[in-house]
């Protein structure tokens, strides 16, 4: 929802028309805002985890060396979170209007999965590693490989280029 707004709300209302009038280029624009978008989504996830450890230490002390063994599953979510946002990102910059967003956005996260499994299946290749969603499952074992991490991490750097791509590419073209 905050995507949507941030993004969106600069098409509906004109902002983008007086920001480009200044002189700024569409590529700076978008690159600031995507960059805005990643530090918000990192900075929430992260105030989110001191909160849950705050609290959950307060109420059952001496928690924190249990939290230590979570450290590669939270690595994964906040891959995961992080790679969803420029994902979203990249809808609002195609889409320019909040409600087509969300639902577009909402119905990606259900059939991007299945579309990747129907294209492994009818190529014969395992290219589940390609849907971040997948190492995120693996949040509830308890030891995960150093493999899923680095799957992990090269697959939010894949998603993180593929969306600022895409976002510029549609936004230069865009007549404002």
């Amino acid at each position: 929802m905050f995507i949507c707004s941030f993004i969106c709300n600069d098409f509906d209302n004109g902002i983008l028309k007086n920001i480009i009038s200044r002189g700024y280029s569409r590529q700076s624009i978008f690159t600031a805002k995507f960059m805005a978008v990643i530090v918000s989504t990192l900075f929430m996830v992260i105030l989110n985890l001191v909160a849950v450890f705050a609290v959950s230490s307060a109420l059952y002390h001496n928690i924190g060396s249990i939290y230590a063994l979570f450290i590669p599953q939270l690595i994964i979510l906040v891959f995961g979170l992080i790679s969803f946002a420029g994902i979203f990102f990249m809808l609002c910059s195609i889409f320019k209007k909040s409600a087509p967003t969300i639902v577009v956005s909402l119905l990606a996260l259900l059939a991007l999965p299945t579309g990747i499994s129907i294209i492994s299946s009818y190529l014969h290749i395992n290219l589940s590693c390609l849907w971040l969603g997948n190492a995120v499952s693996t949040l509830a074992v308890n030891n995960i490989s150093v493999q899923t991490l680095l799957a992990s991490g090269v697959c939010i750097i894949v998603y993180l280029v593929v969306s600022y791509i895409v976002s510029i590419s549609v936004v230069k073209k865009l007549e404002v």
